[in-house]
């Protein structure tokens, strides 16, 4: 998975651009702007901090429910 992929997986299971970000520090308009499509390339230090936080926060059996569907292409 993407850091768009871990990201737009956060928000579905109810949490807020806001509550990811105190939880990263990753900043709110960068969280935004990813889950809009519009950051090209996430540095791989958010990528992971965007993994580390899904996987503790979606782990075990909730981690089906709340993967994405993917994209069309």
């Amino acid at each position: 998975m993407e850091a768009p992929d871990y990201l737009r997986a956060l928000l579905a299971s109810g949490m807020t651009q806001v509550a990811i970000s105190e939880q990263t520090s990753i900043p709110q308009p960068t969280l935004s702007r990813i889950a809009r499509g519009k950051a090209k390339d996430v540095p791989s230090k958010r990528a992971r901090k965007l993994q580390a936080l899904w996987e503790l926060r979606l782990g075990g059996r909730e981690r089906a429910a709340t993967l994405p569907e993917p994209k069309a292409a």
